[in-house]
């Protein structure tokens, strides 16, 4: 109660359920790392978009009538290392994989595979 006799109420924290940030975060300290810049997020979902490319600056280059130079990516499988990491890691190359991917209750990455040239 506070001086002037009004009640104040404090409501309970939520339980934290643990995230891919979460997982991610365990799995590094455990290998040792101790710095870490450009981690963001602390959702239960982390939903990467990959078209193995610099996709963006490859559609200025075709906008510009440019030849696409310099912007194939040759990534690593997201998806896997997120399950190397303890969470569930989903690659989906085709839109009716998406509902699935994306209904999973935990930490889960879905990498979901695009078509550069759809930019």
């Amino acid at each position: 109660m506070r001086d002037d006799g009004i009640y104040v109420s404090v409501p309970a924290e939520p339980e934290h359920r643990r995230t891919v940030s979460d997982v991610m975060v365990e799995t590094m300290t455990n290998w040792g790392v101790t710095k870490v810049f450009g981690m963001v997020g602390h959702s239960n979902l982390g939903l990467l978009l990959t078209n193995a490319s610099l996709g963006k600056i490859s559609k200025e280059q075709r906008d510009g009538q440019l030849a696409v130079w310099q912007t194939a990516l040759h990534n690593p499988n997201f998806a896997e290392y997120a399950r190397m990491c303890g969470a569930l890691g989903i690659r989906v190359a085709k839109i009716d994989e998406l509902d699935a991917a994306l209904a999973h209750e935990g930490p889960a990455l879905v990498e979901v595979m695009q078509d550069p040239l759809l930019l």
